[in-house]
């Protein structure tokens, strides 16, 4: 009897602990769209992409560019984040071909973790060069929208084949250049009190019986 209460004991502080541990963010995009094939840029090269606001604190983990037709892509694009004092606070290339993953219309590079502080702006963009993948142009993004945790401000670019804040404003505050897009992770959830006060309940149960059992065998 007393070895079926403890192995019950220890279930209910396992389960318990368990429905402590916070949920697990899974990582969405910046920015959805509907476009499945992009234009090509005639006068290139440059930095493309668009600023915004972070709503609530988030950790990107991964950099992202359009992929036309989601057959792989023609050429490399380094693509980078800046604060809004232009500091490059990440950065990194998505290959050519379709070695790095998928995700809807955007293959992504993962990025050591980088978190963005809720109420600042942000810049990212990507390096657009030989002029052979397509992209979607400010004002051309079907169903274009974004999760909460961000705001859309404006679309940007710099000219050049190198990667650059882009500063420049280009065309008001229509959807931008997709360009790049970033996967990122909210801010975990917080264990209930009632979950709390479970674990807490069935650990002290288990270590009182734990003791009871060590008195007995003193005793015996």
């Amino acid at each position: 009897m007393m070895r079926s209460t403890r192995n019950w004991l220890a279930g209910v502080a396992v389960s318990a602990a368990a429905i402590c541990l916070p949920l697990q963010a899974v990582a969405a995009p910046a920015i959805s769209i509907s476009n499945l094939t992009g234009t090509t840029l005639g006068n290139g090269p440059f930095t493309l992409g668009w600023s915004f606001t972070v709503n609530s604190d988030i950790t990107i983990t991964a950099l992202g560019v359009f992929d036309s037709d989601q057959d792989g892509l023609s050429e490399r694009h380094e693509v980078g984040v800046w604060s809004s004092g232009g500091t490059l606070l990440a950065s990194t290339i998505v290959g050519a071909g379709t070695a790095d993953p998928l995700t809807a219309q955007f293959r992504y590079s993962g990025i050591t973790a980088l978190t963005l502080t809720a109420g600042q702006t942000y810049t990212i963009g990507a390096v657009w060069n030989s002029l052979v993948d397509g992209l979607i142009f400010p004002g051309s993004a079907a169903g274009f929208s974004t999760p909460a945790d961000i705001s859309f401000v404006e679309t940007r670019f710099a000219s050049g084949g190198a990667l650059a804040n882009p500063t420049e404003n280009g065309g008001g505050v229509l959807p931008a250049y997709f360009g790049p897009n970033f996967l990122f992770d909210a801010a975990g959830t917080v264990p209930e009190p009632a979950s709390l006060l479970l674990a807490g309940l069935a650990l002290a149960a288990l270590s009182a019986s734990q003791a009871r059992r060590r008195g007995a065998n003193r005793q015996g």
